[in-house]
């Protein structure tokens, strides 16, 4: 199979036949958490069970960004979401969510994502794993990699995992980028009008042809992505339940 702009739509935001663990890595502000919130969305749409595991950001406030691009209610997005709180912890606040890790603990993390992983979900989305870095050291970041990779691919049709470029040393990068199936690649341009263009690029996918493209996208107002092409916008029609 070859990815282009055209397949690139459908391969990334949701698609049952790969089983596939994929790395997005990118500077801060890229749309990391844009592109994976647009994947969830779709998912939800389809009545997926999807399981988020959360280092960086309110649970509550994803679970409300995440509906309203899914364009669903609340208790809808809670009957099937799994949300595995690493967060609260971490800044000292006590979680509100059925399961919390403390990511000061990584042998904690690995114990809380089997334990959700008990409930099945389909896909798995983890954001940002980079956060581990405040706490520990490269190898033991990749070691706990290795473990999830080990148990997501047991279980779950496909995972999304973010990374933030710029604060590891390359051969981190280049460790995780061997380890996981699919690697995407974003990087951000800024115009002289203190706009920001932003681009997308498949550096590495196990078993695919690639065509080493940088495809721009946009990121509107209510978090949905567009891509850019030479002829315009192409919309992101996955999300056909949403309304402009």
């Amino acid at each position: 199979m070859r990815l282009n702009i055209v397949n690139l739509n459908t391969f990334l935001f949701f698609d049952t036949s790969y089983h596939k663990v994929v790395n997005i890595t990118g500077p801060q502000g890229a749309g990391k958490s844009a592109f994976i919130y647009n994947i969830a969305a779709n998912a939800l749409q389809k009545k997926r069970k999807i399981m988020f595991i959360l280092f960086d950001g309110e649970p509550i406030s994803i679970i409300d960004r995440i509906s309203k691009m899914a364009n669903m209610e609340l208790f809808e997005v809670h009957d099937k979401l799994i949300l595995v709180d690493g967060y609260s912890q971490a800044v000292g606040m006590s979680s509100k969510e059925k399961y919390s890790v403390n990511s000061r603990d990584l042998s904690d993390i690995s114990i809380g994502l089997s334990k959700a992983l008990q409930n099945k979900p389909e896909m798995v989305f983890i954001d940002p794993f980079s956060s581990l870095s405040i706490h520990h050291d490269e190898q033991s970041i990749i070691k706990t990699y290795q473990i999830i990779l080990a148990k997501l691919r047991e279980s779950v049709i496909n995972s999304y995992i973010t990374f933030e470029s710029g604060i590891h040393s390359e051969p981190f990068y280049n460790t995780i980028s061997y380890l996981t199936d699919i690697n995407l690649v974003l990087k951000t341009e800024e115009l002289k009008t203190g706009e920001i263009n932003r681009y997308i690029h498949i550096y590495s996918a196990k078993g695919l042809t690639l065509d080493n493209k940088w495809y721009q996208f946009t990121i509107k107002n209510n978090g949905l992505i567009n891509f850019i092409t030479q002829t315009g916008i192409l919309k992101n029609s996955v999300l056909h339940n949403n309304k402009d």
